[in-house]
């Protein structure tokens, strides 16, 4: 199985080489591109798979649901926040009010935050940052 960039839509060359060299399944990864995208990619799959005069098998994984966060204080100008191990971060609600100096994230999904439990483990911008 190999993952597919978008820019392999219009390298049907490329695709067959892949298939050659024992690709038999295509993987679309669905967060990135879009119906154009995906569409373009299965056309030059199937058209480099019949030049090779071999089989290769598409599987488009759909993304998931993306939990985006907001900044509300110390950060926000920037838009990131530099994060140090051991140092106390709010996670709050979207519209809570933070002073400019404390760092905090809120989740653009009202509720997200105030359902957790102490002890549960969050992982935030893709898995960059765990606890």
């Amino acid at each position: 199985m190999v993952t597919l960039d978008v820019s392999f839509e219009n390298n049907i060359s490329l695709i067959r080489k892949l298939i050659e060299a024992g690709m038999n399944v295509a993987r679309i990864n669905c967060a990135h591109g879009d119906e154009e995208n995906w569409l373009a990619l299965i056309d030059a799959v199937q058209n480099a798979a019949e030049k090779s005069g071999s089989a290769c098998k598409i599987y488009m994984d759909i993304a998931g649901p993306k939990m985006r966060v907001d900044l509300p204080g110390k950060g926000k100008e920037e838009g990131k926040l530099k994060v140090i191990l051991g140092m106390e971060i709010l996670l709050v609600e979207p519209g809570e009010e933070v002073k400019h100096t404390q760092n905090a994230i809120a989740c653009y999904e009202l509720g997200v935050f105030t359902c957790l439990k102490e002890g549960e483990r969050i992982i935030i911008d893709d898995g960059k940052f765990e606890e």
